[in-house]
């Protein structure tokens, strides 16, 4: 699923936030992995740190200010 953060002042950490609650919202279950854009590449360590059980990635493919959100098996 992907989610675009409309909020420009939200940090990279909120975005990831947002995207899971609507991960789990939609899907009925956690996501364990979430991709950035290069934009927010200084906070994927903190992101994954914070939100324990969640991959993060940063990759070149995903748009400014969207985050990728997925469950792994």
């Amino acid at each position: 699923m992907f989610w675009f953060e409309d909020d420009e002042d939200a940090s990279g950490l909120q975005a990831v936030e947002n995207a899971v609650r609507h991960y789990y919202s939609k899907y009925d279950h956690v996501p364990t992995l979430v991709e950035l854009p290069p934009e927010w590449e200084q906070n994927a360590n903190a992101i994954e740190e914070q939100l324990d059980g969640l991959r993060v990635l940063v990759s070149k493919m995903i748009p400014p200010r969207t985050v990728a959100v997925a469950h792994e098996e």
